[in-house]
C-alpha cells in the first residue's frame, strides 16, 4: 500500500510540476493522460485527447517472450480553435516523435504495463507524453 502511495505522489509531483526544461533548455511538458481524457499542455494553446489503445502486444510481466511486443496508441491534438490532427504513436519505435505547430510530441509509457494472468480494461489505461517545444 506505501508504495502504491509513494508512485501515486511521484505521479502528482511531475503532473503538478507541469513545464520543465530539458537538457537543451528547450521548454518542455510530460503530461499524464487516461484513455478518453483532454488535457491542455501548460502554458500553450495545444490541448490533447487519449482517443484509443490500439493495441498493446508488450510482453507481460512474468513471462519469457522473443521479443518485447508494443503499445500503439491514438491521440488527438489541437491548437486553439484550429483544426484538430490525429497521431499514432508506438513504444516499440524508439523515438517516435510527431512535429505538431512548433512543438514535438513523444510517447513515454503506456500504463499498466501487463503482467501474466491479469486482464486491464482498455478503459484502465493512460499514457504519459512529452511536449516539447522545438528549437528556433
Amino acid at each position: 500500500m506505501q508504495k502504491i502511495f509513494r508512485v501515486a505522489l511521484i505521479v502528482t509531483i511531475l503532473v503538478v510540476a507541469g513545464t520543465i526544461m530539458d537538457t537543451s533548455g528547450q521548454s518542455r511538458s510530460e503530461l499524464t493522460i487516461k484513455l478518453g481524457e483532454d488535457k491542455n499542455v501548460c502554458e500553450t494553446e495545444i490541448s490533447v485527447s487519449f482517443v484509443e489503445l490500439v493495441e498493446d502486444s508488450r510482453c507481460p510481466i512474468g513471462v519469457e517472450c522473443i521479443q518485447a511486443g508494443n503499445a500503439v496508441i491514438r491521440l488527438k491534438l489541437a491548437q486553439g480553435n484550429g483544426e484538430p490532427q490525429t497521431v499514432t504513436l508506438e513504444t516499440a519505435k524508439e523515438d517516435d516523435k510527431f512535429d505538431f505547430h512548433g512543438y514535438e510530441v513523444s510517447l513515454i509509457s503506456v500504463d499498466p504495463y501487463p503482467k501474466a494472468d491479469v486482464e486491464v480494461a482498455k478503459e484502465a489505461h493512460s499514457v504519459r507524453i512529452s511536449v516539447t517545444r522545438k528549437g528556433e
